[in-house]
Formats: C-alpha cells, sequence, structure tokens
C-alpha cells in the first residue's frame, strides 16, 4: 500500500523551524544551540511531562490538558530547534518515516499488537 499524498493541512515545520531560527537570532543565541545542550533541555523537558503524569493512574489524565499542552509544546519546541542544529527537515523525515512505518506494518491487522506493543507480529 503506498502512502497518500502529504496532506495540504499538514503542520508546516519548515517554516516554524525558520520562526525558531529567527527568534535565536534575533537574540543572538545560536551559540546556545548545539546539538548536546539541545538534547539535554529536549530531555528535560520530557521530563518535567513525565514527572507531571508520573503519579497519575493507568489512563488516567490527572494533568490538565492546558499544562499537558503547554510541556508538549516545550519539546516541540526544542525538538524543532534541534532539527535545525542537525539541518534535518523534520517534517520531512516525519513524512518519510510514516512511508516506511506503513509498509513495516502493512500485514497487521488493526488492533494486532506489533513487537514493539508487546506482540508477536
Amino acid at each position: 500500500m503506498t502512502d497518500p499524498s502529504p496532506d495540504p493541512a499538514r503542520l508546516d515545520t519548515a517554516g516554524i523551524q525558520k520562526r525558531l531560527s529567527a527568534f535565536r537570532d534575533e537574540r543572538d543565541w545560536a551559540r546556545f544551540h548545539d546539538p548536546r545542550s539541545l538534547t539535554l533541555a529536549l530531555a528535560a523537558e520530557v521530563g518535567e511531562l513525565a514527572e507531571a503524569l508520573a503519579w497519575t493512574g493507568d489512563g488516567d489524565a490527572a494533568i490538565p490538558r492546558d499544562a499537558a499542552a503547554d510541556e508538549l509544546a516545550d519539546i516541540a519546541t526544542y525538538l524543532l530547534h534541534l532539527a535545525n542544529a542537525l539541518d534535518v527537515d523534520l517534517g520531512a523525515e516525519v513524512e518519510r518515516k510514516l512511508v516506511t512505518t506503513r509498509e513495516r506494518f502493512a500485514g497487521l491487522l488493526p488492533g494486532t499488537p506489533s513487537r514493539a506493543h508487546g506482540g508477536a507480529a
């Protein structure tokens, strides 16, 4: 099965990456945006989200949506900054990965767990 054409309404990561670069450059922060520093900052933001979810029950949405959205925006921002630092068009890479993932799991029935999710695929 081939992947359908990209949705014209999909997130414009290239445009956001350009805006983030401009924001960074206006503040002369490029010297702080090396891959190591950005990866550590990204990990810290993921840790903040994990901490907020650490003591919730299974399936609970105990973290308020606004708090989750704020942490996810921080994570996305650092991820896009990291993509910039590594000269990666993240949107194109996600599209490419979607195609390979569709091919990899093409034979699975809906709801069938893959090995990645504890199944025997």
